[in-house]
């Protein structure tokens, strides 16, 4: 049963009896439980985060010599920033055209000729 429901059943028994001392103490006890679901419910809130986060860093894969990361368990692959993932957490999605490899957000670049792994790199992509 709801922690509220109940204590507003208690307070309905105790508001018969017209004892105000005890009304003002459910009052405050109904205020606390609601300011602890909030705190459960942003909690909830920050761990789904966290986990999403995690889950995110277990499938990344990284490219030497770029700035380029993608996540294993995408199909096809898109190709993300590795500087803003690094500096923020956040994906952001890297311009490819011919050589170069942009990312639209912090600037950062490569050309695919430059990488050691250029070839694993352009059949990704194809």
């Amino acid at each position: 049963m709801d922690a509220i429901k109940i204590l507003k059943d208690v307070y309905n028994v105790v508001q018969k009896s017209n004892d105000i001392e005890i009304m003002e103490k459910i009052i405050t006890a109904q205020a606390a439980v609601l300011d602890m679901q909030e705190k459960i419910s942003k909690l909830q809130i920050e761990n789904k985060e966290l986990k999403e986060k995690d889950e995110i860093k277990e499938n990344i894969e990284r490219y030497p010599g770029t700035t380029m990361i993608t996540l294993k368990n995408e199909n096809p692959k898109i190709p993300y920033c590795s500087t803003c993932y690094g500096n923020t957490g956040r994906l952001i999605q890297l311009k490819i055209r011919e050589e170069l490899c942009q990312c639209h957000n912090c600037n950062s670049h490569f050309y695919f000729s430059e990488s050691p792994n250029s070839t694993q790199i352009r059949n990704l992509f194809k």
